[in-house]
């Protein structure tokens, strides 16, 4: 065996026991034997056989990360999402965990590790540094019509560490998480009503109950609640309007029968139905 890619796949045999007797001793020296001649598929299966063992494998991380280096898409995702997971995580590995997130992204692995990344900018543990060349594709991808980058674009664009909060940058924002959500993204749908649900106006209500009922329709169980508790807000803010007028009727049917009673008109009349 001289070939390196024979070499990785014949370790894996090996190490698995697929059609022979497992021989983890054997599996080890063919595996080096492929990483010494640069073979990506070796390290990454070396890589994951240690991670297997030892899922804190410094040494297996060291390889699993050669391969994604080398341009492994299996890896490549593997090291972000060991660096997102990573216990006492910083920002450096957050950022670490950014790149490779990103790098799986463009090539294909779109949705899994767009929010992956969506996560990381939501929850503020990026570093700023740099942020508008770093995520500059999150922008292009929302302009080819990429649902999944339009919400993420969305958080980006809403949040506080990452962008001053301007009403032009909350109008961007929410003008790609509606288009999202108007091109059929469920998640879309459920956030942008959220996003409405904070504003005050009525009207605002009544279109976010329009988004959790499409999500629902679709199948979200979180709209679905989402929708009944809007709706219940709407009902309870309907009857105290109704309370505070009847109880402002109430006041000034008083105040046209005070017979001069100057303290009568300070008095703030409360009543319950």
């Amino acid at each position: 065996l001289n070939d390196a890619n024979g070499m990785a796949l014949y370790a894996s045999v090996l190490y698995k026991g697929t059609g022979t007797k497992p021989n983890k001793a054997e599996a080890i020296k063919y595996f080096k034997k492929s990483i010494d001649k640069g073979n990506r598929i070796a390290m990454k299966l070396y890589g994951l056989m240690l991670l297997d063992d030892d899922k804190n494998s410094i040494e297996g991380f060291n390889y699993l990360k050669m391969a994604a280096d080398k341009g492994d898409i299996t890896a490549i995702e593997k090291v972000g999402n060991i660096l997102f997971n990573k216990p006492n995580a910083t920002e450096i590995d957050y950022d670490e965990s950014f790149k490779y997130y990103k790098m799986a992204y463009l090539n294909n692995k779109r949705k899994p590790c767009m929010s992956f990344i969506r996560s990381l900018i939501h929850r503020g543990l990026i570093s700023a540094k740099n942020i508008d060349d770093r995520t500059s594709f999150i922008k292009e991808s929302a302009d080819r019509i990429d649902t999944e980058a339009m919400i993420t674009w969305f958080f980006l664009k809403s949040n506080r560490k990452y962008c001053e909060p301007s009403p032009d940058n909350l109008r961007e924002a929410a003008f790609y998480l509606k288009k999202a959500a108007d091109l059929g993204n469920v998640d879309a749908m459920v956030e942008y009503g959220r996003f409405l649900t904070v504003l005050d106006e009525e009207r605002n209500q009544d279109e976010a109950r329009h988004y959790f009922q499409m999500a629902s329709n679709l199948g979200n169980r979180d709209a679905k609640k989402l929708y009944n508790d809007s709706l219940n807000r709407s009902v309870n803010q309907a009857n105290n309007n109704a309370n505070m007028q009847r109880q402002n009727n109430y006041n000034n049917r008083c105040l046209s029968n005070n017979n001069g009673n100057k303290n009568f008109t300070n008095i703030n009349w409360w009543f319950y139905l």
